[in-house]
Protein backbone atom coordinates (compact mmCIF):
# COMPACT_ATOMS: atom_id res chain seq x y z
CA UNK A 1 0.00 0.00 0.00
CA UNK A 2 1.06 3.50 -1.10
CA UNK A 3 0.94 5.83 2.00
CA UNK A 4 -1.60 8.18 1.29
CA UNK A 5 -3.54 4.43 0.98
CA UNK A 6 -1.82 3.89 4.73
CA UNK A 7 -3.21 7.15 5.62
CA UNK A 8 -6.65 6.85 4.17
CA UNK A 9 -6.94 3.22 5.68
CA UNK A 10 -5.94 4.54 9.15
CA UNK A 11 -8.35 7.60 9.05
CA UNK A 12 -11.18 5.44 8.45
CA UNK A 13 -10.33 2.82 11.24
CA UNK A 14 -10.40 5.57 13.33
CA UNK A 15 -13.90 6.43 12.61
CA UNK A 16 -14.25 3.16 12.90
CA UNK A 17 -13.59 2.32 16.46
CA UNK A 18 -15.54 5.83 17.49
CA UNK A 19 -18.55 4.22 15.43
CA UNK A 20 -19.20 7.29 13.09
CA UNK A 21 -20.93 5.89 9.77
CA UNK A 22 -18.60 5.21 6.91
CA UNK A 23 -15.74 4.02 9.00
CA UNK A 24 -13.95 0.42 7.98
CA UNK A 25 -12.50 -1.67 10.03
CA UNK A 26 -8.25 -1.73 9.05
CA UNK A 27 -7.41 -5.10 7.36
CA UNK A 28 -3.78 -5.44 7.06
CA UNK A 29 -2.59 -9.23 7.38
CA UNK A 30 0.52 -9.97 5.99
CA UNK A 31 1.33 -6.42 5.08
CA UNK A 32 4.68 -5.00 4.99
CA UNK A 33 4.39 -2.24 6.82
CA UNK A 34 8.13 -2.25 8.63
CA UNK A 35 9.48 1.15 9.64
CA UNK A 36 5.71 2.68 9.92
CA UNK A 37 5.67 5.53 12.11
CA UNK A 38 2.21 5.65 14.29
CA UNK A 39 2.93 7.46 17.33
CA UNK A 40 0.02 7.67 19.34
CA UNK A 41 -2.28 6.21 16.63
CA UNK A 42 -4.99 4.41 16.72
CA UNK A 43 -5.12 0.67 15.58
CA UNK A 44 -7.44 -0.52 18.43
CA UNK A 45 -8.86 -3.69 17.02
CA UNK A 46 -6.81 -3.64 13.67
CA UNK A 47 -6.57 -6.91 11.83
CA UNK A 48 -2.85 -7.06 11.55
CA UNK A 49 -2.14 -10.54 11.03
CA UNK A 50 1.05 -11.66 10.09
CA UNK A 51 1.99 -8.45 8.98
CA UNK A 52 5.35 -6.90 9.29
CA UNK A 53 5.61 -4.20 11.21
CA UNK A 54 9.88 -4.32 12.50
CA UNK A 55 11.17 -1.13 13.40
CA UNK A 56 8.33 0.39 13.55
CA UNK A 57 7.10 3.43 15.90
CA UNK A 58 4.06 2.82 18.37
CA UNK A 59 4.99 4.63 20.99
CA UNK A 60 1.48 5.24 23.15
CA UNK A 61 -0.38 3.84 20.06
CA UNK A 62 -3.69 2.29 20.87
CA UNK A 63 -3.12 -1.56 19.93
CA UNK A 64 -6.18 -2.79 22.23
CA UNK A 65 -7.62 -6.08 21.30
CA UNK A 66 -5.60 -5.71 17.72
CA UNK A 67 -4.83 -9.22 16.13
CA UNK A 68 -1.22 -9.28 15.44
CA UNK A 69 -1.25 -13.34 15.49
CA UNK A 70 2.13 -13.84 13.97
CA UNK A 71 2.99 -10.48 13.14
CA UNK A 72 6.34 -9.60 12.98
CA UNK A 73 7.25 -6.71 15.68
CA UNK A 74 10.86 -6.67 16.02
CA UNK A 75 12.72 -3.77 17.38
CA UNK A 76 9.80 -1.81 17.20
CA UNK A 77 9.22 0.89 19.17
CA UNK A 78 6.17 0.07 21.64
CA UNK A 79 6.82 2.09 24.71
CA UNK A 80 3.85 2.94 26.80
CA UNK A 81 1.92 1.05 24.29
CA UNK A 82 -2.21 0.00 25.17
CA UNK A 83 -1.90 -3.90 24.03
CA UNK A 84 -4.22 -4.74 26.34
CA UNK A 85 -5.97 -7.78 24.94
CA UNK A 86 -4.35 -8.40 22.03
CA UNK A 87 -4.12 -11.26 19.98
CA UNK A 88 0.42 -11.67 20.26
CA UNK A 89 0.54 -15.72 19.68
CA UNK A 90 3.45 -16.56 17.96
CA UNK A 91 4.34 -13.17 17.14
CA UNK A 92 7.40 -12.09 16.98
CA UNK A 93 8.99 -8.96 19.51
CA UNK A 94 12.49 -9.80 19.72
CA UNK A 95 14.47 -6.71 20.68
CA UNK A 96 11.17 -4.61 20.88
CA UNK A 97 10.94 -1.77 23.59
CA UNK A 98 7.87 -2.29 25.24
CA UNK A 99 8.91 0.41 28.01
CA UNK A 100 5.73 1.06 30.36
CA UNK A 101 3.33 -1.10 27.91
CA UNK A 102 0.41 -2.86 28.96
CA UNK A 103 0.01 -6.35 27.96
CA UNK A 104 -3.19 -6.78 30.71
CA UNK A 105 -4.63 -10.12 29.36
CA UNK A 106 -3.14 -10.12 26.24
CA UNK A 107 -2.26 -13.36 24.63
CA UNK A 108 1.09 -14.18 24.05
CA UNK A 109 0.93 -18.03 23.45
CA UNK A 110 2.33 -20.33 20.74
CA UNK A 111 0.80 -20.23 17.37
CA UNK A 112 1.15 -20.69 13.46
CA UNK A 113 0.48 -19.08 10.37
CA UNK A 114 0.30 -21.15 6.95
CA UNK A 115 0.09 -18.29 4.10
CA UNK A 116 -2.87 -19.50 2.46
CA UNK A 117 -4.98 -22.47 1.37
CA UNK A 118 -7.27 -23.25 -1.40
CA UNK A 119 -9.23 -20.42 -1.23
CA UNK A 120 -6.05 -17.98 -0.69
CA UNK A 121 -6.97 -17.23 2.74
CA UNK A 122 -4.60 -16.77 5.67
CA UNK A 123 -4.43 -19.76 7.94
CA UNK A 124 -4.30 -19.94 12.03
CA UNK A 125 -2.67 -22.59 13.42
CA UNK A 126 -4.15 -22.08 16.63
CA UNK A 127 -2.70 -24.18 19.81
CA UNK A 128 -5.55 -23.86 22.13
CA UNK A 129 -5.70 -26.90 24.32
CA UNK A 130 -4.04 -28.22 27.12
CA UNK A 131 -0.44 -30.03 26.36
CA UNK A 132 -0.51 -27.33 23.39
CA UNK A 133 2.25 -25.15 25.10
CA UNK A 134 5.16 -27.46 22.61
CA UNK A 135 3.56 -26.51 19.45
CA UNK A 136 3.94 -24.05 16.54
CA UNK A 137 5.99 -20.99 16.87
CA UNK A 138 6.55 -19.12 20.24
CA UNK A 139 5.87 -16.02 20.96
CA UNK A 140 9.44 -14.09 20.67
CA UNK A 141 10.50 -11.26 23.02
CA UNK A 142 14.56 -12.28 23.19
CA UNK A 143 15.84 -9.11 24.78
CA UNK A 144 12.83 -7.06 24.43
CA UNK A 145 12.65 -4.15 26.91
CA UNK A 146 9.80 -4.57 29.21
CA UNK A 147 10.74 -2.23 32.14
CA UNK A 148 7.38 -1.66 34.22
CA UNK A 149 5.26 -2.70 31.56
CA UNK A 150 2.08 -4.19 32.89
CA UNK A 151 0.77 -7.57 32.14
CA UNK A 152 -1.61 -8.74 34.72
CA UNK A 153 -3.60 -11.73 33.55
CA UNK A 154 -2.31 -11.91 30.26
CA UNK A 155 -1.38 -15.52 28.92
CA UNK A 156 2.09 -15.99 27.71
CA UNK A 157 2.54 -20.03 28.04
CA UNK A 158 5.54 -20.54 25.98
CA UNK A 159 7.12 -17.27 25.12
CA UNK A 160 10.34 -16.56 25.07
CA UNK A 161 12.03 -13.82 27.09
CA UNK A 162 15.73 -14.82 26.76
CA UNK A 163 18.02 -11.82 28.04
CA UNK A 164 14.68 -9.88 28.39
CA UNK A 165 14.38 -6.74 30.72
CA UNK A 166 11.37 -6.79 33.08
CA UNK A 167 12.49 -4.49 36.01
CA UNK A 168 9.51 -3.65 37.93
CA UNK A 169 7.23 -5.29 35.62
CA UNK A 170 3.61 -6.44 36.70
CA UNK A 171 2.76 -9.53 35.94
CA UNK A 172 0.70 -10.62 38.59
CA UNK A 173 -2.07 -13.60 38.12
CA UNK A 174 -0.26 -13.91 34.35
CA UNK A 175 0.44 -17.74 32.71
CA UNK A 176 4.02 -18.34 32.41
CA UNK A 177 3.86 -21.99 31.66
CA UNK A 178 6.60 -23.34 30.16
CA UNK A 179 8.05 -19.63 28.99
CA UNK A 180 11.94 -19.25 28.56
CA UNK A 181 13.20 -16.47 31.10
CA UNK A 182 16.88 -17.16 31.14
CA UNK A 183 18.98 -14.80 31.93
CA UNK A 184 15.80 -11.94 32.08
CA UNK A 185 16.18 -9.20 34.45
CA UNK A 186 12.97 -9.52 36.55
CA UNK A 187 14.30 -7.22 39.44
CA UNK A 188 11.31 -5.79 41.18
CA UNK A 189 8.99 -7.29 39.00
CA UNK A 190 5.78 -8.21 40.36
CA UNK A 191 5.05 -11.80 39.51
CA UNK A 192 2.09 -12.27 42.47
CA UNK A 193 0.50 -16.00 41.42
CA UNK A 194 1.67 -16.63 38.45
CA UNK A 195 2.17 -19.81 36.94
CA UNK A 196 5.74 -20.46 36.05
CA UNK A 197 5.21 -24.59 36.23
CA UNK A 198 7.79 -25.92 33.87
CA UNK A 199 9.55 -22.41 32.84
CA UNK A 200 12.75 -21.89 32.71
CA UNK A 201 14.99 -18.82 34.55
CA UNK A 202 18.09 -20.11 34.57
CA UNK A 203 20.81 -17.18 35.66
CA UNK A 204 17.54 -14.56 36.30
CA UNK A 205 17.84 -11.95 38.68
CA UNK A 206 15.12 -11.88 40.84
CA UNK A 207 16.49 -9.33 43.17
CA UNK A 208 13.28 -7.73 45.25
CA UNK A 209 11.28 -10.19 42.91
CA UNK A 210 7.98 -10.77 43.96
CA UNK A 211 6.50 -14.10 44.05
CA UNK A 212 3.78 -14.38 46.12
CA UNK A 213 1.58 -17.43 45.93
CA UNK A 214 3.39 -18.34 42.60
CA UNK A 215 3.66 -22.14 41.09
CA UNK A 216 7.20 -23.13 40.26
CA UNK A 217 6.37 -26.35 40.02
CA UNK A 218 9.49 -28.13 38.14
CA UNK A 219 10.65 -25.05 37.23
CA UNK A 220 14.15 -24.30 36.16
CA UNK A 221 16.07 -22.08 38.74
CA UNK A 222 19.93 -23.15 37.73
CA UNK A 223 22.31 -20.11 38.77
CA UNK A 224 19.21 -17.78 40.52
CA UNK A 225 19.61 -16.84 43.68
CA UNK A 226 15.70 -17.41 45.17
CA UNK A 227 16.78 -15.79 49.05
CA UNK A 228 16.51 -12.64 47.33
CA UNK A 229 13.28 -12.52 46.22
CA UNK A 230 9.90 -12.67 48.12
CA UNK A 231 8.52 -16.32 48.00
CA UNK A 232 5.50 -16.32 50.65
CA UNK A 233 2.88 -18.50 50.05
CA UNK A 234 4.84 -19.72 46.82
CA UNK A 235 4.25 -23.64 45.18
CA UNK A 236 8.28 -24.45 44.88
CA UNK A 237 8.89 -27.49 43.60
CA UNK A 238 11.92 -28.67 41.17
CA UNK A 239 12.54 -32.32 40.05
CA UNK A 240 15.70 -33.64 39.88
CA UNK A 241 15.27 -33.63 36.07
CA UNK A 242 15.01 -30.50 35.84
CA UNK A 243 18.77 -30.15 36.80
CA UNK A 244 21.81 -29.89 34.36
CA UNK A 245 22.77 -33.00 32.55
CA UNK A 246 26.13 -33.61 34.37
CA UNK A 247 24.20 -33.04 37.67
CA UNK A 248 22.01 -35.96 36.54
CA UNK A 249 24.26 -38.35 35.56
CA UNK A 250 26.05 -37.74 38.75
CA UNK A 251 22.96 -39.12 40.54
CA UNK A 252 22.99 -41.96 37.98
CA UNK A 253 26.71 -42.95 38.52
CA UNK A 254 25.41 -42.99 42.27
CA UNK A 255 22.51 -44.87 42.37
CA UNK A 256 25.32 -47.74 40.33
CA UNK A 257 27.42 -47.24 43.31
CA UNK A 258 25.14 -47.91 45.56
CA UNK A 259 23.28 -50.46 44.18
CA UNK A 260 26.51 -52.63 43.38
CA UNK A 261 27.50 -51.90 46.94
CA UNK A 262 30.53 -49.68 45.54
CA UNK A 263 31.86 -52.12 42.02
CA UNK A 264 30.39 -50.15 39.89
CA UNK A 265 29.42 -46.32 39.16
CA UNK A 266 30.77 -43.75 41.31
CA UNK A 267 29.80 -41.97 45.06
CA UNK A 268 28.11 -38.45 44.28
CA UNK A 269 30.43 -35.79 45.36
CA UNK A 270 27.91 -32.78 45.01
CA UNK A 271 29.70 -30.46 47.55
CA UNK A 272 29.22 -26.79 47.06
CA UNK A 273 26.62 -26.95 44.59
CA UNK A 274 23.04 -25.02 44.92
CA UNK A 275 20.11 -27.34 44.84
CA UNK A 276 17.42 -24.60 47.01
CA UNK A 277 13.71 -25.96 46.66
CA UNK A 278 14.72 -29.38 44.86
CA UNK A 279 12.45 -32.44 45.23
CA UNK A 280 14.88 -35.71 46.39
CA UNK A 281 11.92 -37.50 47.85
CA UNK A 282 12.00 -41.66 48.09
CA UNK A 283 15.68 -41.32 46.61
CA UNK A 284 18.57 -43.01 47.65
CA UNK A 285 21.52 -40.75 48.28
CA UNK A 286 23.25 -43.02 51.15
CA UNK A 287 27.00 -41.98 51.68
CA UNK A 288 26.99 -38.92 48.82
CA UNK A 289 28.36 -35.85 49.74
CA UNK A 290 26.61 -32.55 49.77
CA UNK A 291 29.22 -30.86 51.98
CA UNK A 292 28.29 -26.67 52.23
CA UNK A 293 25.73 -26.95 49.39
CA UNK A 294 22.58 -25.03 49.36
CA UNK A 295 19.56 -27.09 50.22
CA UNK A 296 17.10 -24.30 51.01
CA UNK A 297 13.09 -25.70 51.13
CA UNK A 298 14.70 -29.05 49.94
CA UNK A 299 11.98 -31.96 50.46
CA UNK A 300 14.10 -35.30 51.15
CA UNK A 301 10.92 -37.04 52.52
CA UNK A 302 11.48 -40.79 52.62
CA UNK A 303 15.05 -40.82 51.27
CA UNK A 304 18.14 -42.80 51.98
CA UNK A 305 20.52 -40.30 53.68
CA UNK A 306 22.65 -42.78 55.46
CA UNK A 307 26.41 -41.91 55.83
CA UNK A 308 25.62 -38.39 53.90
CA UNK A 309 27.56 -35.85 54.61
CA UNK A 310 25.88 -32.23 55.00
CA UNK A 311 28.51 -30.61 56.76
CA UNK A 312 28.43 -27.00 56.36
CA UNK A 313 25.25 -26.80 54.29
CA UNK A 314 22.26 -24.86 54.33
CA UNK A 315 19.46 -26.65 55.06
CA UNK A 316 16.50 -24.18 56.43
CA UNK A 317 13.38 -25.29 55.80
CA UNK A 318 14.55 -28.52 54.38
CA UNK A 319 11.84 -31.75 55.02
CA UNK A 320 13.00 -35.32 55.70
CA UNK A 321 10.41 -36.23 57.38
CA UNK A 322 10.69 -40.41 57.83
CA UNK A 323 14.24 -40.02 55.89
CA UNK A 324 16.74 -42.64 56.76
CA UNK A 325 19.11 -40.00 58.19
CA UNK A 326 21.78 -43.13 59.99
CA UNK A 327 25.23 -41.92 60.61
CA UNK A 328 24.49 -38.33 58.67
CA UNK A 329 26.97 -35.77 59.00
CA UNK A 330 25.08 -31.93 59.93
CA UNK A 331 27.79 -30.68 61.46
CA UNK A 332 27.54 -26.53 61.59
CA UNK A 333 25.02 -27.19 58.78
CA UNK A 334 21.78 -24.93 59.08
CA UNK A 335 18.54 -26.72 60.27
CA UNK A 336 16.41 -24.07 61.01
CA UNK A 337 12.84 -24.90 60.74
CA UNK A 338 13.59 -27.65 59.00
CA UNK A 339 11.52 -30.70 59.27
CA UNK A 340 12.24 -34.02 60.33
CA UNK A 341 9.84 -35.57 62.34
CA UNK A 342 9.73 -39.90 62.18
CA UNK A 343 13.46 -39.54 61.08
CA UNK A 344 15.78 -42.03 62.17
CA UNK A 345 19.28 -40.39 63.15
CA UNK A 346 20.58 -42.99 65.27
CA UNK A 347 24.10 -44.57 64.80
CA UNK A 348 25.03 -46.62 61.29
CA UNK A 349 25.90 -49.91 62.05
CA UNK A 350 28.87 -50.81 59.50
CA UNK A 351 29.30 -54.10 57.37
CA UNK A 352 31.66 -55.24 55.32
CA UNK A 353 32.09 -56.09 51.36
CA UNK A 354 30.25 -59.69 52.32
CA UNK A 355 27.01 -57.62 54.19
CA UNK A 356 28.35 -59.43 57.33
CA UNK A 357 28.41 -56.56 60.82
CA UNK A 358 31.86 -55.57 61.44
CA UNK A 359 31.05 -54.58 65.19
CA UNK A 360 31.60 -50.88 64.14
CA UNK A 361 28.94 -48.03 64.28
CA UNK A 362 28.52 -44.59 63.10
CA UNK A 363 26.89 -42.46 64.77
CA UNK A 364 25.13 -39.21 63.29
CA UNK A 365 27.20 -35.94 63.63
CA UNK A 366 24.96 -32.74 64.10
CA UNK A 367 27.48 -30.49 66.14
CA UNK A 368 27.62 -27.48 65.66
CA UNK A 369 24.89 -27.46 63.70
CA UNK A 370 21.82 -25.06 63.91
CA UNK A 371 18.29 -26.63 65.23
CA UNK A 372 16.13 -23.38 65.55
CA UNK A 373 12.53 -23.54 65.35
CA UNK A 374 13.38 -27.40 63.38
CA UNK A 375 10.44 -30.04 63.93
CA UNK A 376 12.44 -33.30 65.13
CA UNK A 377 9.41 -34.88 67.02
CA UNK A 378 8.99 -39.01 67.16
CA UNK A 379 12.83 -38.70 65.41
CA UNK A 380 15.40 -40.96 66.67
CA UNK A 381 18.60 -39.47 67.97
CA UNK A 382 19.77 -42.65 69.42
CA UNK A 383 23.60 -41.37 70.25
CA UNK A 384 23.44 -38.64 68.29
CA UNK A 385 26.26 -36.31 68.47
CA UNK A 386 24.20 -32.42 69.50
CA UNK A 387 27.15 -30.64 71.04
CA UNK A 388 26.63 -26.69 70.59
CA UNK A 389 24.45 -27.60 68.66
CA UNK A 390 21.44 -24.34 69.03
CA UNK A 391 18.52 -26.26 69.85
CA UNK A 392 15.97 -22.83 70.61
CA UNK A 393 12.20 -23.50 70.18
CA UNK A 394 12.51 -27.00 68.94
CA UNK A 395 9.55 -29.44 68.46
CA UNK A 396 10.41 -32.34 69.99
CA UNK A 397 7.36 -34.18 71.59
CA UNK A 398 8.30 -38.16 71.31
CA UNK A 399 11.69 -37.54 70.27
CA UNK A 400 14.25 -40.42 71.25
CA UNK A 401 17.57 -39.25 72.23
CA UNK A 402 18.81 -42.12 74.82
CA UNK A 403 22.49 -41.86 74.71
CA UNK A 404 22.56 -38.42 72.70
CA UNK A 405 25.61 -35.83 73.49
CA UNK A 406 24.20 -32.54 74.71
CA UNK A 407 25.22 -29.43 76.25
CA UNK A 408 25.09 -29.16 79.86
CA UNK A 409 22.71 -26.15 79.22
CA UNK A 410 20.94 -27.52 76.61
CA UNK A 411 17.21 -26.76 76.34
CA UNK A 412 15.85 -29.51 74.28
CA UNK A 413 12.46 -30.68 75.54
CA UNK A 414 11.39 -34.09 74.33
CA UNK A 415 8.21 -35.95 76.26
CA UNK A 416 6.24 -39.12 76.06
CA UNK A 417 9.64 -40.78 75.14
CA UNK A 418 9.38 -44.09 74.00
CA UNK A 419 11.74 -46.66 73.32
CA UNK A 420 12.90 -47.31 69.44
CA UNK A 421 15.37 -49.61 67.79
CA UNK A 422 18.11 -47.80 66.55
CA UNK A 423 18.63 -49.56 62.69
CA UNK A 424 16.19 -50.59 60.87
Amino acid sequence: MTPGELDRAFRKHDEWTRGIRGGVRVQLSLEDLSGLRLPDGNLRGAVLTGADLSGSVLCRCDLREADLFGANLANADLTEAILEGADLRGARLTNANLTGANLDRADLRRGDLLHGNKAGDVVRLEFLREGDQKKGQATQLTNATLRKATMAHANMAGAVFKGADLTGANLNNACLESVDLSGANLKDADLTKVDLSGANLDNANVQGTVFIGAALVDTSVTGVDLSAATLNGAQIQMGVENLRRDVRKIFQEHRKWVGSFGAEGERANLDNQDFSYVTFEGMDLSGASFRDGNFFGCNFTNCNLALANFSGADLRNAKFKKADLRGVQFTRALLIRADLREADLSPMEIRDADGKPTGDSVASDLSGARLNGANISDANLTGANLLGASLKKVAARGAIVDGAKLDPDSNLVTTERRTRRGGR
